[in-house]
């Protein structure tokens, strides 16, 4: 049997300066879908109030929301048996931004808290006597946390470089892949940091030369398992990767790339199929030419 979905979209948007340096951005979005079995109406506000002194600091506090329609492949094979609302996301956030013109420098600071509705769980919840609840909806999950995250880049001639950081704390979580016991989301980090840089061995009008790498860190994660009280901690990871590149009258590129330089054993951990962490490949070398014409 096929299926059909009309989708009807608006936005609106609007700027104030209330003075040069005070600026509110506001905007509504409304989307309507109209499909064989029910009908979804959703409105999703834009909110933000930036201070801009200069053009190398500014501070913008923003709230917004949104939407995200389950697929239609669970509607069609679920529907009738999970009440399948969309997603839905409540975000409110201080941002910082701004250069350091002496130290070449440009970062960026995010304070974030978030909620969360009508996330998806084939697992519900688990209970305090370790039983999967498999009764109530499929998406009746709902979790709030808070965060930051930060950036910072570099560049100077030769040299460029950057670090990310994020940290999330989970506030709260129901009916989703969450440990009561430990209070945290499994499968997912509290912490990971991300290094880069790159350096021009030389560089003329017709050649180029770099070499650039790449550290991330990913903070321990919770392994779900059946019975909660049995869920286990996967360690911290750090990999490394490493690369040189050559150009020529950027025409011609020719690369070489080293992906887990150290062979270190690495993991992921899917919390919906998989009860154990799923090793992944080692060391990688990969050779690239790449023309022009």
């Amino acid at each position: 049997e096929g299926g059909r979905q009309d989708n009807l979209s608006l936005f609106v948007q609007d700027k104030h300066y209330f003075t040069p340096q005070f600026i509110l951005n506001a905007g509504l979005r409304f989307d309507q879908r109209f499909r064989k079995v029910d009908q979804l109406t959703t409105f999703s506000p834009r909110l933000a109030l930036m201070y801009v002194p200069s053009d190398r600091f500014s501070l913008k506090l923003s709230y917004a929301e949104a939407f995200a329609d389950m697929a239609f492949y669970y509607r069609y094979i679920l529907n009738g048996v999970f009440k399948l609302d969309p997603q839905h996301l409540s975000a409110l956030q201080l941002t910082a931004m701004g250069k350091i013109v002496p130290w070449h420098l440009n970062y960026e600071f995010n304070l974030f808290y978030n909620y969360f509705l009508n996330l998806p769980c084939w697992a519900s919840s688990r209970m305090d006597d370790d039983v999967l609840d498999m009764t109530k909806s499929m998406n009746n999950s709902q979790m709030k946390n808070i965060g930051i995250e930060a950036s910072v880049r570099y560049t100077n001639q030769r040299l460029s470089g950057g670090l990310n950081l994020y940290y999330c704390h989970t506030v709260s979580c129901e009916n989703y892949y969450y440990n009561s016991i430990e209070k945290v989301v499994t499968g997912v980090p509290h912490f990971t940091m991300g290094l880069f840089g790159a350096y021009k061995l030389f560089q003329t009008a017709s050649h180029e030369l770099k070499v650039y790498g790449h550290a991330s860190y990913i903070g321990h994660q919770l392994n779900q398992t059946d019975v909660m009280k049995d869920d286990y901690y996967l360690k911290a990871q750090a990999f490394f990767d490493l690369g040189i590149k050559y150009c020529y009258r950027q025409r011609l590129n020719i690369s070489l790339d080293c992906e887990n330089l150290l062979n270190s054993d690495r993991y992921i951990i899917d919390a919906i199929d998989d009860k154990h962490p799923v090793f992944q490949h080692g060391r990688t070398l990969m050779a690239s030419v790449a023309y022009t014409f």
